[in-house]
């Protein structure tokens, strides 16, 4: 030990008081004698036999069945104090309170810096002994407020006149909590150690002294080993400086490396990562009032009962879904974790509420990486309706009949030297479809239904990025938009995907949550209440709704993301009933993702490797695994449950478009191109566009007519009418599919006078005859490919 229990003058408890007295009114005043009185009168009674012994926490699903329950008993082992290595009680000595032999019960130097902050209005600062540590954690709750800090001092002082120092460090020592559900420095040394807390070594039990900081974040050698390398050397510096080691021992110990054997593998519950997120939002919204530590400590110690939102019934099934979507995929990695991983999720969009989770292919403790809420991974053409169509739909007034002409579109990104030639050469960011085609002439609907790249650039140049992206993060509430920076996401490629820090499955789900709920966002919520073990509410989380988007936007960004599911890229994940969705695919096939819902619910799935990998086509796009098991998921939730649509708002209005043109129909416009689009009111077009022209041309070359051509039999054809486009810089030469349709633009050549028979005139010339028929323009076109039939995508620009 640092001393052992010597023999100290004894000092009355009230002159102790007296002293207390003394300093907290010459801080704050006479007021303060009143306020003290009746604190330390209402201070709970010392009974030794009552010394607050843990209790159960259960955490229970929304129809009220127990999920797990949550306690520490079978994970602590009491210890004796003389049975332990010196250095390791000397370890918490040092870095808690280094004068603990000295004090009795309270530290005059702490009283004095609390007392200071309490008079300037600051946060505590100090002040805790071990003994007030103890008191805290046995007797009273751990709230952090002048009348809880009084009575932890009143009943510090009577411990210490009732227990030797001795005493008071071994309860302390064998009720720490340390994380990982071990309280106690036994329990913590076979958890972190895998032996007896009587073999631990300087350097082991120095890192128990610092791991208790903060047991379940910062400090622990699970989750951050830098952090808690850092503090146990700490803890041995302190050790050193109060003359517990040696400098020569301490200069040894702090080379040591830092090992820790991960726990035996034991049972964990049903959602084990949603019962962690639900534990990690109970203590966030606790820790203002108890302290982080003190939150948890609350939660493995108190007694509570935390009601969730998760819904067992459909936690099971989607958990069979995953199992069954992924039945052989995979193979394990270095660390026998199955790769590639997935996480899953369900919301009740209309909530906020979460009804399932899925963090991960298999859970060993409740704090595995949950895949689904920390996980931030590049979304691909998933995030294309959130930051691209919804904000262009809001602030631009696209309409998804609006057209654009997906063709070749560059720009050019700086200059580099040819390695061969040593010539200069143009650095060019030239943005492609997934087929390497381009389609032409298409509508908003189709570009998004067929997840067409180049429109998708387009349209969020005709924004504005900046625009664009903080109307998401305002709306539907996206937060890890990196705007600032050498590095960030104020660029055109964040239009297909790419993130600079990612975005995790959740916030892509209950942004795809707000189309399905009328353009309403509801904040996610995975507790409903929470009670003390004497049935007293300390929380409870009610829906929050924020209007994100118009009903009627909302509603036409579902209509073509329900074209996506019948006639796009996701069409594994259609269930035979109303539902909504995209898909996601990244270009090295890292990850893949596809987000949907139905009038019911929202659900998002993601497969990718912890460390991004490429997964290959098969498994790597967002249509086929990602897409499957959400067909698989949605189907098991929605048995006997009552097939409806998404309602349609009272703004909404219909008419009959030509997919060349995004306009009304015209004479011209081939049946198979003729559809009909949905409309805000007042949105709507109102005239006709010209979109296909007709022209005399040659039989033979198919060039313009004109009078005097020679081998030419004049016919008239019909052409789209389309923009002109620039084929792409690359060397291949690309063109849009629809350019064989184009309206040509060379005319037949004149016979060489020359060749004319003699005295023969010759035509006459053509002066500036050019021919008949419209030039080409410059937006508004539509169609795909070679009929142009169906929905199509973007805005003319």
């Amino acid at each position: 030990m640092a001393a052992p229990a010597k023999k100290r003058r004894r000092v009355s408890l009230w002159k102790l008081l007296l002293v207390l007295i003394l300093g907290v009114l010459f801080l704050s005043g006479g007021a303060a004698l009143g306020f003290f009185i009746g604190v330390v009168n209402d201070t709970p009674a010392f009974n030794p036999k009552q010394l607050n012994p843990p209790q159960t926490t259960f955490v229970y699903d929304v129809k009220g069945r127990v999920i797990t329950e949550l306690h520490e008993e079978q994970n602590r082992v009491e210890v004796r104090l003389k049975d332990l290595p010196p250095h390791l009680p000397r370890a918490f000595l040092a870095i808690e309170d280094h004068r603990f032999y000295e004090h009795y019960g309270l530290d005059p130097k702490g009283v004095f810096r609390a007392a200071l902050s309490i008079a300037l209005g600051r946060e505590f600062q100090g002040g805790s002994t071990i003994t007030q540590q103890l008191i805290k954690n046995a007797f009273l709750t751990p709230e952090q407020t002048l009348r809880r800090k009084i009575q932890e001092l009143f009943l510090a002082i009577q411990m210490e006149r009732r227990y030797t120092k001795d005493e008071i460090l071994e309860l302390y020592l064998n009720r720490i909590y340390f994380g990982e559900s071990a309280y106690g420095v036994q329990a913590a040394a076979k958890t972190f150690f895998g032996k007896d807390a009587t073999r631990l070594s300087l350097s082991e039990s120095a890192l128990l002294a610092a791991i208790a900081k903060s047991p379940e974040g910062y400090y622990s050698p699970f989750r951050n080993p830098d952090a808690a390398r850092t503090r146990r050397n700490i803890v041995l510096e302190m050790m050193s400086t109060y003359g517990m080691i040696t400098s020569e021992i301490f200069n040894k110990a702090k080379e040591e490396p830092m090992v820790v054997t991960k726990p035996a593998k034991r049972k964990v519950p049903t959602a084990a990562h949603f019962v962690w997120y639900a534990i990690e939002d109970v203590v966030t919204a606790l820790e203002g009032q108890y302290g982080r530590s003190g939150a948890f400590d609350l939660i493995y110690n108190g007694g509570l009962k935390i009601y969730t939102t998760i819904d067992l019934d459909l936690q099971r099934k989607i958990e069979a879904a995953v199992a069954e979507g992924l039945k052989g995929i995979g193979k394990p990695d270095a660390k026998g974790l199955l790769q590639p991983q997935v996480s899953a999720l369900l919301l009740d969009h209309a909530t906020g509420e979460i009804k399932a989770m899925v963090g991960g292919r298999e859970a060993t403790t409740l704090s595995d990486l949950n895949r689904a809420t920390q996980s931030l991974r590049q979304p691909g053409s998933a995030i294309k309706p959130v930051v691209v169509y919804a904000p262009a739909l809001v602030l631009n007034r696209l309409t998804s009949g609006m057209v654009i002409d997906d063709s070749p579109y560059f720009r050019i990104t700086g200059r580099k030297q040819d390695p061969k030639t040593g010539k200069m050469e143009n650095e060019l960011w030239m943005p492609e479809n997934y087929t390497k085609t381009y389609t032409g002439l298409v509508t908003v609907r189709e570009a998004l239904t067929q997840s067409l790249n180049v429109p998708a650039v387009k349209v969020l140049e005709e924004v504005g990025v900046k625009k664009a992206l903080d109307w998401a993060r305002d709306n539907l509430e996206i937060s890890t938009f990196v705007t600032e920076g050498r590095i960030n996401d104020g660029n055109l490629a964040t239009a297909l995907g790419g993130i600079t820090k990612g975005i995790s499955l959740l916030e892509m789900t209950r942004a795809f949550g707000v189309f399905a709920n009328r353009g309403v966002l509801s904040r996610t919520i995975a507790v409903r209440k929470v009670e003390d073990s004497y049935g007293r509410v300390l929380l409870e989380n009610r829906p929050q709704f924020k209007v994100a988007m118009d009903p009627g936007n909302a509603w036409i960004l579902t209509h073509v993301l329900q074209d996506v599911i019948k006639f796009g890229t996701g069409q594994r994940a259609n269930i035979g009933r109303a539902a909504a969705g995209k898909t996601g695919t990244t270009t090295d096939y890292a990850d893949a993702w596809f987000i949907g819902y139905t009038p019911n619910y929202s659900a998002g799935v993601w497969i990718g490797h912890d460390q991004p990998t490429n997964m290959g086509r098969e498994n790597g796009t967002g249509g086929r695994v990602p897409a499957t098991i959400w067909n698989l998921i949605m189907k098991a939730v929605h048995e006997n449950v009552p097939v409806q649509d998404f309602p349609r708002p009272d703004n909404i209005v219909e008419a009959q478009i030509c997919s060349k043109s995004g306009l009304l129909v015209d004479p011209l416009c081939p049946p198979s191109q003729r559809y009909t689009e949905f409309y805000i009111q007042g949105t709507q077009p109102t005239r006709t566009g010209n979109p296909y022209v007709q022209a005399e041309v040659c039989l033979e070359s198919n060039q313009l007519y004109r009078p005097g051509c020679s081998n030419c039999t004049p016919v008239t054809k019909t052409f789209l009418n389309r923009p002109p486009f620039n084929p792409t810089p690359d060397g291949t030469g690309r063109v849009p599919l629809d350019a064989k349709y184009a309206l040509p633009m060379e005319y037949c050549p004149l016979p060489d006078p020359s060749e004319l028979p003699p005295n023969d005139g010759g035509p006459g010339g053509t002066g500036d005859d050019t021919g008949e028929g419209p030039a080409p323009g410059g937006g508004n076109g539509g169609g795909s490919g070679d009929d142009g039939g169906g929905p199509g995508g973007g805005p003319g620009v």
